[in-house]
């Protein structure tokens, strides 16, 4: 298993860090892994633009204030303030 030594961390990251773990009841090193893992399972920014890049364009027929207007319903009346 490989180590992973991080240099100049700041101390309220650090504190941040342990405190988590204490309150997950884990080892630093677990929470820290696991943190890796689900931000590597995240695509990068690069990636994600790539993928946009090739989805369908959206249909812009659609008025975004109507769908907003209907979902939310009618406006509260003022005078009742």
């Amino acid at each position: 298993m490989a180590t992973l030594q991080v240099k100049n961390l700041d101390a309220d990251l650090h504190a941040a860090l342990v405190e988590r773990a204490r309150r997950e009841g884990r080892t630093l090193s677990d929470l820290v892994t696991a943190m890796l893992k689900r931000e590597l399972r995240r695509p990068s920014l690069g990636g994600w633009l790539a993928s946009v890049r090739t989805d369908p364009p959206l249909d812009h027929d659609v008025d975004a204030a109507q769908v907003l207007d209907v979902d939310r319903g009618p406006w509260p009346d003022a005078a009742s303030r």
